[in-house]
């Protein structure tokens, strides 16, 4: 019995099938395997897809991130670094989502940045310096808080490097740039830019399917929808109401499945 099938399969119905309810259940399937088998080598990957894809359609999110911070470790033992990066980024960015104290988050994104460098992760490192950068220009607000450039990385070398040399292209980096832009336009009061933004996201959306980032993007997006209702065309304030009342119906399923 592999764990890893099993939370990998819950992945697939919640994706796919849109069996969010069911998914989580194969998700907690996996985790007992782990403690029944004790199969060390599958701790950490297991852990980090059902905490990644699954755990928070039941969990609230700041429930979530204590289980993160114990499975870094647990992936870094066994030896599965790759997956050790990528909760250290989950970790960063679910505690700038859920709103944790700017300073100290400042502080703590910089620690697991350096933790992800020691571990030679880049793409995770990349994904991490974007959410450092929208923390720093919260902290140090610019003329145009929405352009991510500054100390810890310049949205330009993003962009220019999210293609490799065979034409794929990172579609998760680029979905974590445009949602951070997108955010940072409508804390700043800028929805207008923050469409553009938020639309661009919206492409590489498929990136992080089942993830907790995909129903604060529905949420995001109807925020910017409104904000920039007012000011938009008629055609465009059509568009803008479809789109958040599709949102609301996606939301509306997905509150009925969380108990908090």
């Amino acid at each position: 019995y592999s764990p890893f099938a099993y939370v990998t399969y819950g992945i697939v119905l919640s994706a796919v099938l849109k069996n969010q309810g069911q998914g989580y259940e194969f998700g907690l399937v996996s985790t007992r395997l782990l403690k029944k088998f004790e199969t060390k080598k599958q701790v950490g990957r297991t852990t980090v897809a059902f905490n990644s894809f699954l755990r928070h359609w039941k969990v609230h999110l700041k429930d979530v991130l204590g289980p993160m911070e114990d499975t870094y470790s647990l992936a870094r033992e066994c030896g599965d670094l790759e997956y050790a990066a990528v909760t250290a980024f989950n970790q960063s960015f679910i505690s700038f989502c859920i709103g944790k104290n700017l300073e100290h988050l400042d502080k703590k994104t910089a620690r697991l940045s350096q933790n992800i460098k020691e571990l030679n992760q880049h793409s995770s490192l990349s994904f991490i310096m974007l959410v450092h950068q929208a923390i720093n220009n919260l902290i140090d607000v610019r003329e145009e808080p929405w352009v991510l450039e500054g100390p810890v990385i310049r949205e330009e070398d993003v962009l220019n490097t999210s293609e490799d040399s065979q034409g794929q292209t990172n579609s998760t980096a680029l979905f974590i740039l445009y949602f951070q832009k997108a955010f940072l336009s409508l804390y700043f009061r800028n929805e207008q830019v923050g469409v553009v933004f938020i639309d661009k996201a919206g492409e590489h959306l498929d990136a992080v399917i089942s993830s907790w980032l995909q129903s604060i993007y529905y949420f995001l997006d109807s925020l910017i929808k409104l904000g920039a209702y007012d000011k938009a065309e008629k055609a465009e304030r059509e568009i803008y109401m479809r789109r958040v009342l599709r949102n609301q119906k996606l939301m509306k399923k997905w509150s009925e499945l969380a108990p908090t």
